[in-house]
């Protein structure tokens, strides 16, 4: 019986014959090693099987207007209250609420902004209109 070099493992595998299982969490690694099974996690994630989400927010400054979200394995920057986000990513002051009497047509953070666009517009027409 040929004993296959422990480089020529299949991904998941490791060890002598190839009999032992990876413990790393395959969509969080880059590697697993074939010799002991050590699992290298790709960026956002970490611990010994690669399942420790890394709170990136901790270590980045979020830009101006703005403020960081921890997800699985990354991040993402939102804008802040009353901004929103520009084609170059930057969130801007612009404001749903500008165009009186228009319904919202800009999305703000979990539509809080365009909520209240809507709402006092209404309260405006109510107002002119009573």
């Amino acid at each position: 019986m040929t004993i296959p070099p422990i480089s020529a493992c299949n991904a998941g595998s490791y060890g002598a014959n190839c009999a032992s299982t990876c413990p790393c969490v395959e969509a969080n690694t880059q590697i697993c090693a074939a010799t002991d099974g050590a699992c290298t996690c790709k960026p956002g994630w970490e611990g010994v099987d690669c399942t420790v989400d890394v709170d990136e927010c901790l270590t980045v400054s979020s830009p101006a207007n703005a403020f960081c979200v921890n997800t699985d394995g990354s991040f993402v920057f939102m804008c802040n209250h009353g901004y929103v986000k520009s084609a170059d990513g930057t969130c801007s002051g612009k404001s749903c609420c500008r165009r009186p009497h228009a319904k919202c047509t800009l999305q703000c953070d979990h539509n809080i902004c365009c909520n209240a666009c809507q709402f006092f517009s209404n309260i405006k027409h109510m107002l002119l209109y009573s």
